[in-house]
């Protein structure tokens, strides 16, 4: 359908949804190909994932000739994936630890509040440095795109600044990988740069440690 469109467009400017409409629904073949098409005016949600499981639950009916390329998208809804992918959940009590206000430097409601005004800001910045470097809209790559959530990067990243545990540590706290967590690190910088967040290191080594950490979320006084 596409190359036929191709030819039919022949480089005339798309001026508008009007011309590129026309365009598209201008197109026939001499073996009785004609298109249909009409501007889709509904507002989407942003960011949203399909995951392979969903994708592939699909009620797509592959032809006979290269069904990888020609297929038939029955208008139905989608029967129920046998296993949907699940994202993986950080252990609640970890969270609670991490998040303790003698290592992240704040209380537990303002960090809270601080995830919430500031992940927009991260999803926009995420989406501009992956068009920059491929060129096209996240969507298009696979869905499993980060191994951690907005909560859990931007928390690394107060603790690193805070020095309050090695990354590290910290990654095999997450169980994410290393790398994976430091590149992540420097965009969370930038978002607490943005949002004029002022974060004091801790005196003392980052913890690298269980018990080390547990000894920099008790205040100095608790252990005497």
């Amino acid at each position: 359908m596409f190359c036929h469109i191709t030819a039919n467009w022949r480089g005339r400017p798309l001026t508008s949804y009007q011309v590129v409409i026309e365009t598209i629904a201008a197109t026939t073949t001499k073996t009785g190909l004609t298109i249909g098409a009409e501007l889709d005016t509904g507002s989407y949600d942003l960011g949203i994932s399909v995951t392979p499981a969903e994708f592939h639950a699909l009620p797509i009916t592959p032809n006979a000739f290269h069904g990888d390329w020609n297929y038939t998208l029955a208008p139905v809804a989608p029967r129920t994936p046998d296993a949907l992918a699940s994202t993986r959940r950080i252990d609640p009590d970890l969270t609670m630890m991490l998040t303790d206000p003698a290592l992240t430097g704040m209380s537990r409601t303002a960090f809270e509040h601080l995830v919430a005004v500031s992940e927009p800001f991260w999803d926009a910045m995420a989406e501009a440095a992956f068009q920059r470097r491929f060129h096209r809209p996240r969507s298009y790559l696979h869905p499993k795109t980060s191994s951690v959530d907005h909560t859990q990067r931007l928390l690394a990243a107060i603790l690193r600044r805070r020095r309050a545990v090695t990354v590290t540590f910290l990654a095999q706290l997450l169980s994410v990988n290393r790398t994976n967590l430091s590149i992540q690190y420097q965009d969370g910088k930038r978002l607490l740069d943005l949002h004029q967040i002022l974060i004091t290191p801790i005196p003392g080594s980052a913890a690298r440690t269980l018990e080390q950490l547990h000894a920099r979320a008790t205040p100095t006084e608790a252990r005497h």
